[in-house]
Parts: structure tokens; sequence; C-alpha cells
């Protein structure tokens, strides 16, 4: 850190603490080292215990045209560009509470700081839940969930984000706080503020509140799990099962080394198919299953139930953190396109693999048309990042030929280039350009992160 950084942060930290408390902020250089992003470092930390002291800090980074760069859980960090400037890193993890539960109503209000695991265990002691399992649930924020719009292999069942929230509360760029939705599953009719919200990065507004719409948690659940020769094979099964009447919650496919990051054996190609409901339904739903996994070929059938399929299926969430390799560079990315082409896309990752002499684990989130790959290269320097460069270009053209997209979701910072993470800007760019000059002019919630450099 230079000087001119030096005495910025150190003026920094000296107003925040007056203004929320010495406790509440972190200037040691080596510890926020902890929440650098792509290896740009905030001059300062804050993390403020109530939403009035938030709304103070965001008064104060707008007076001063600072850039603040909004904090959950972490878990998402990698998501999005690396950011223009970094002032100010807002944590909200200490807006941690639960401030309402209405059971008879299916509904909950809690604040963003707050762990998907915490309201999870809140919620259960009235056996409901939030019928949402995106990665490390035990440190990821439902604050920091909803910028990314983050799912998981339950999506297929239950939806996103977007089909739980009714209401949220925010701070705005300049401090302003103001509401959007209600606590209420029926709302007025007029625009849907919290579905442009939820996915935005924070780029928009600070996300302070949540009011979610809940479901009771199931009596049962079982699984299926039959390995495949050939990935042909297991896209059969699934094409059956979603032809048919039944309804699976999660449908996944996995590759040998995905399978065996999720714990499984990690012969060929492995679906895994969840159902969740009352225990004669689920057991029924089970059966028919496996009749749809034999008929189209499975080599091994096994069922696993209730405490032990949960551990199955928090270990397949959790892939995005665990199959990252340790040595050499990679790259994570999500393709989405219709379900009937998942196939086609799951071949064009080996093959683009292939040609670059990379090696790949892969995942389908089968039904939802959302393909997961890690493609890796045994070398980190130039050559390494070059042929990484190769195929990711590759793909998202193979993506785009699909009918689909590509999003980078982490990356080395050399691959980030122009539209390397989110692709080239979409004909409504305009439209989004002016949805954030409207919302934060001065350009000071997460600078730089979002699609096109927003």
């Amino acid at each position: 850190m230079n000087a001119n950084a030096s005495v910025h942060a150190a003026r920094l930290a000296h107003a925040l603490a007056q203004m929320l408390g010495e406790e509440a902020v972190i200037s040691a250089p080596e510890a926020l080292s902890a929440y650098a992003i792509d290896g740009v470092v905030p001059a300062v930390a804050a993390f403020p215990p109530t939403v009035d002291q938030v709304s103070d800090l965001l008064a104060f980074a707008h007076a001063e045209g600072l850039a603040v760069i909004p904090w959950g859980g972490g878990t998402l960090k990698a998501l999005g560009n690396p950011p223009r400037r970094a002032d100010i890193l807002l944590s909200l993890t200490r807006l941690n509470q639960v401030l309402e539960h209405e059971p008879a109503d299916l509904t909950a209000t809690a604040q963003a700081g707050i762990t998907l695991e915490a309201l999870q265990t809140h919620l259960a002691h009235a056996g409901q839940w939030l019928p949402l399992d995106p990665p490390l649930a035990s440190r990821a924020t439902i604050g920091g969930l909803l910028a990314a719009n983050a799912s998981g292999p339950q999506r297929l069942g239950y939806g996103t984000l977007r089909d739980l929230v009714i209401g949220l509360r925010l701070v705005g760029d300049d401090g302003v706080i103001f509401k959007s939705g209600a606590k209420v599953v029926k709302n007025a009719a007029g625009y849907d503020l919290p579905k442009l919200f939820i996915g935005s990065l924070g780029t928009l507004g600070i996300v302070v509140e949540v009011t979610f719409k809940l479901l009771p948690l199931p009596k049962a659940r079982c699984t299926l799990i039959a390995s495949f020769r050939t990935l042909a094979q297991a896209s059969d099964a699934v094409r059956q099962v979603l032809a048919s009447a039944l309804a699976p919650t999660a449908l996944e496919i996995l590759d040998s080394n995905a399978a065996r990051a999720a714990g499984l054996p990690g012969e060929g190609w492995t679906l895994c198919a969840r159902f969740a409901g009352i225990a004669p339904a689920t057991e029924r739903q089970t059966r028919e299953m496996e009749r749809v996994a034999k008929s189209a070929g499975a080599l091994t059938l096994s069922t696993m139930q209730n405490r032990a399929e949960a551990g199955l299926w928090s270990q397949i969430a959790d892939l995005p953190a665990t199959l990252p390799p340790a040595d050499g560079a990679w790259f994570r990315a999500k393709i989405g396109v219709l379900p009937t082409r998942l196939p086609e896309a799951a071949e064009a990752v080996e093959q683009i693999a292939q040609t670059h002499a990379l090696q790949t684990s892969l995942w389908l989130r089968a039904g939802t048309g959302l393909a997961y790959a890690v493609l890796q290269d045994g070398e980190s320097d130039g050559p390494g990042l070059m042929r990484l460069g190769l195929a990711l270009a590759a793909l998202r053209e193979r993506a785009g030929a699909l009918g689909g997209t590509m999003t980078v979701e982490e990356a080395p910072v050399a691959l980030k280039v122009r539209d390397a993470v989110w692709g080239p800007p979409r004909s409504d760019f305009r439209v989004m350009q002016a949805i954030k000059r409207n919302f934060d002019p001065k350009d000071i919630l997460n600078p730089g992160r979002f699609v096109g450099a927003l």
C-alpha cells in the first residue's frame, strides 16, 4: 500500500469508527486481505450492527463518492468481474436475526446477514423450511445468495429465489431506506421490484431484510442412485422421467470426477433422483424411478433415505466448493440451455477439454437445463492460462450455438478479460445501464462487477 492509499485508509477508518464504533471497523492490512476480491483489497471493512448504521454508512459513501463492496459469507466472492475500486467493504454479518415468523401464513422475515443454515434451523422448529439448497449453506448468507440469485439441485422441484422472495427492505446508494413487496404471499398488482434486485450483485442497492414464503418440511425423502455406462443412457432416463407423472425435486447427472467428489463410486455416469413428500408417495416414486433407470440401461441401483440421503445432497450442492483442484489453473462455468439440449452441452464440454488437453469435472442439473463444468490445466503459468482462455472462448461459442448462455462463475483474474465472465452484453444492455444510472448515479455500489462492467 502506497503512502496516499495509507492516508486514505486511515481517514476512512477514523470516520467509520466514529460512526459505527471502533469494534465495527477493520483497517489492518493483514486482516483486510481475507476480504480481497480478485486481488483487490478494500481500504477498510465495516460491520454495522443496525440498518440505520448501514444507512449512515451509505449516505457517507455517497457524499464522498466512495466505492462500497457488499459482503455476506464470502462464498460467492469469485462471481463477477474484479471491482474497479474498493474503498469500503460492507459486511452484513452482524445483521443476522429472524425478525418475524408466521407459521400459519408460511412466511418469515430475516435480516440479510443470517446464514441459510441458521434460518433453516429456526424454521425447522415449526416444521417448515425455505426450499433452497445452494453451496456452503452453513456460511452463505441470505443477502449474498439473493445478490447472486444462487440456487442448488432442488431448484427443479421448488424454483429459485425469485419464486420464494415476496418482500425486501433495502438501503439505496444515498442511504435512503425503502421497501419493495410485502409480508403476504398475495401482493397488490404493480412492478415486481424484488425480482430486479435478485441477481444484481448488490449493484442497485443493499438488501438488509428479506421476506420469504415457506413450505412445510417433507415427511420423508428418498433418493435413487443409478450408474450408467454412457451419458446418453443417463439422459434417456431423465427424458423418461420428465415425460412421466414422476415429480422429483432434483435430478443430477454427474461424471466420474464429480460423483467421486460427492462421495459416490464414480463409475461411468451417475444419476441421482430425489423425491420428497409423505413416505408412501416417495417410496412409490422411487420404485417407478428404478423401473425407468433399468429400462435406460442402468448398471447399478441403490437407494438412500432421510438423513443418509441428506448428506449426499449436501455434498452435491457443495461441488462448486469441493471440486476445484489444488494445483494448476482452472475455471468453473455454468451453461444454460434448453433441457433437451443438455447432453449436447455436456458433449461440447468434453470435446473442448480434450482438444485443449484439459481435465474436466461435469455435473448436469437435468430438467432445468444447467450444466456446470470445471476445466483444469496442470500448469498455472502463461501456457496453461492460454489453453484455458481458448477453451473458455470455444465453450462460450458452443453454448451460443446451442441457443444458450454461459457464465464463468470462478476463474483466474487473467481470464476475466472483457466479456469473459458474463459474455457480450445483450440487446437489453442499454436498459440495464439506465437502471443502474437511476439507482446508483455515482456508481459506488460494487462498481464494475456486473454485466458489461456495470
